[in-house]
């Protein structure tokens, strides 16, 4: 094996490699340039091919012809497969190359192929033999005629063009530009002693396969350390977008839990609005009767019957807490939100639980300076309230199961403004805290650690529909020293000091007024007789109807001073007699009073947030009717 035999099989077997790689990367996406140098690797691997061939055996002439013309033809397709990597862009469309490129690669390659495949490029005569002394190669080749010659030097000049534009790239700093431009130099003075050697002018071994191991390997390892370095983003973005959509993944299923959490309490308080509408009635009908009981037997009861008396109207005010709780939770309708100072509504529910707290546990205030809520006192009051008595509650079974004389239990009550200007109000005790397996569940309906003890589990249930009602979070936790914490946030309100709006204050007696005619309407015949007796006991004249269809024949013949009327009936509901009156008869509609146990409905909830006329919750104080009735006739 001589010397040129060696750097072809070498130049061959690089090249090969280099353009199976090519081809391979290509298929990457906006690697789609690198087909174009795996075209310039084949023709240089043909070159070098047909070298090995020349090399390897003696030819007779014939043979040797299509040596010289086969090589031409390659160089030909190689030179123009450089000017078009050289202009392609990543995506190497040829549509998208200039014009003048497509052009001069296209007449290049066209016209060496002609000259060289017909034969126009060898000259007639014998081949001529050429021995290179200092490595003992003998060469025999033919010689090359003008038209080969001068298809050898449109081949160089098309080559010279992606040269010179490498060379003005790696003068403008491009970068990678600058080892295709000293590989280029080295492949030009390489192609340029082949075609002198060619035209017999040198003696020498061909230098055109080592020229294209100067340019092409060079190139390739470049092309090879990009795709590496691609490879290498894409494996970090894919781990950056397989972290992210994990991330989106975990969110998406948090906004899921989130929703159908939200869809469960919408249930809830669907269900709240409807136990306390169908609580209401009863509960109604119920109050008025006791009323009357009391008062047709004023004076002629036993001290047994005023306390069984006392027992009985002291259910009803617990059950109407109860229906109160349920509808502020459904809908925190009725409320009289006002400017609130919160150490007023502390120290008011530290009264109102004292009973439950005394002999249980020490009570520690720590109020700092806050400033004032926006809200209803009474339900202010009301979630404070609640986790107070069940801290208390905790306590005094600990303190009964220890057999402890005195009791040891302590109730820490802080308030303190957030670093985002919300006001906490945090509840926490040194008790056993709450149970691992329930914590994850208080805020749920009948959920509760007082089962056995008669527990209803509605306690945090309401509590946390009332903290909802006025825009702040409930959170419960056990401590890391032991004991419940109950921590309240509330939004605040500008306000200076303790400027809380009273309520409107009520009749406390039923006093005679003016025989004004209502219309009572109502499809509940016990809730309906109730209420009437009261009217009249109260000197109203009162006209009964049993539903929205009736009351509207009796509005059509005759005239109310007021109509009083629930929402919620068979025929024609309260909300549809209310419409209908806006229409016919305005004056009316202006003297209209609803009443509900619960608005239960879309619509039922549309219709009580409209300010045109009063709503009365069930069940309704016989003195609160009167002011309402009094105040629409007014």
């Amino acid at each position: 094996m001589n010397v040129a035999f060696a750097l072809a099989l070498v130049a061959f077997v690089l090249q090969c490699v280099t353009a199976v790689a090519m081809f391979v990367i290509s298929r990457a996406p906006g690697w789609e340039r690198a087909r174009l140098f795996g075209l310039i690797a084949v023709s240089a691997a043909l070159y070098a091919g047909v070298d090995m061939w020349a090399v390897a055996m003696p030819l007779p002439s014939d043979a040797l012809g299509w040596v010289i013309r086969l090589n031409l033809t390659n160089a030909g397709l190689h030179a123009s497969a450089w000017l078009l990597y050289t202009f392609a862009d990543e995506r190497a469309r040829l549509r998208d190359l200039p014009r003048w490129v497509r052009l001069v690669a296209i007449g290049n390659l066209a016209v060496i192929s002609v000259l060289a495949l017909s034969g126009l490029a060898v000259a007639d005569g014998p081949a001529v033999r050429m021995r290179v002394e200092s490595l003992g190669i003998d060469y025999t080749q033919p010689n090359l005629s003008l038209l080969g010659n001068l298809g050898a030097a449109i081949g160089l000049t098309t080559l010279c063009v992606s040269w010179v534009t490498w060379i003005r790239r790696a003068w403008a700093g491009v970068p990678g530009a600058l080892g295709l431009a000293i590989g280029f130099t080295l492949f030009s003075v390489c192609a340029i002693e082949e075609a002198l050697v060619t035209a017999g002018v040198v003696h020498f071994i061909f230098l055109a396969d080592l020229g294209y191991i100067f340019v092409v390997v060079p190139v390739t390892l470049q092309l090879m350390g990009r795709f590496t370095d691609d490879a290498r983003r894409w494996s970090i973005a894919s781990s950056a977008l397989a972290v992210e959509v994990k991330t989106r993944t975990e969110e998406r299923d948090a906004a899921r839990d989130a929703l159908i959490e939200q869809e469960r309490l919408a249930a809830l308080g669907r269900l709240a609005a409807g136990v306390g509408h169908e609580i209401s009635n009863p509960l109604q009908y119920l109050s008025f009767s006791l009323e009357e009981l009391r008062e047709d037997s004023h004076g002629a009861r036993s001290a047994e019957a005023d306390e069984t008396l006392a027992r009985a109207f002291e259910g009803v005010s617990r059950i109407r807490r109860v229906v109160d709780g349920l509808r502020s939770y459904a809908r925190p309708t009725g409320a009289q939100f006002v400017s609130a100072d919160v150490h007023h509504i502390v120290q008011a529910a530290m009264r109102v639980a004292s009973p439950q707290l005394r002999r249980v546990a020490s009570i520690e205030l720590d109020l700092q300076p806050v400033p004032c809520v926006f809200g209803d006192e009474g339900q202010l009051v009301q979630m404070i309230v609640n986790p107070l008595v069940n801290a208390a509650q905790a306590l005094r079974d600990a303190t009964e199961r220890a057999s402890l004389d005195e009791p040891s239990g302590r109730i820490r009550v802080v308030t303190r403004t957030t670093s985002d200007g919300y006001v906490e109000i945090t509840i926490a005790d040194n008790g056993p805290g709450f149970p691992a397996d329930v914590l994850p569940r208080l805020g749920e309906p009948y959920v509760t650690t007082k089962l056995t003890e008669g527990g209803t589990g509605l306690g945090v249930f309401v509590t946390q529909g009332l903290v909802q009602a006025h825009k702040g979070t409930l959170f419960m936790q056990n401590a890391s020293e032991g004991g419940a914490v109950v921590r309240i946030t509330l939004p605040s309100c500008d306000c200076v000091g303790a400027d809380i709006t009273s309520h409107p204050t009520r009749v406390d007696s039923i006093g005679v007024v003016a025989r004004r005619h209502v219309l009572l309407v109502d499809d509940e015949p016990l809730v309906l007789g109730a209420i009437a007796r009261g009217l009249v006991r109260a000197g109203y004249h009162v006209t009964l109807a049993a539903d929205g269809a009736e009351a509207l024949q009796l509005l059509r013949t005759q005239p109310f001073d007021a109509v009083v009327s629930d929402l919620m009936m068979p025929r024609l509901t309260g909300m549809e007699l209310a419409e209908i009156l806006a229409a016919e008869h305005p004056q009316t509609r202006r003297r209209f009073i609803a009443m509900t146990g619960g608005a239960v409905s879309a619509a039922a909830e549309a219709f009580v947030a409209d300010p045109r006329a009063p709503v009365l919750y069930k069940p309704i104080d016989l003195s609160q009717l009167i002011e309402s009735i009094e105040a629409v006739v007014a």
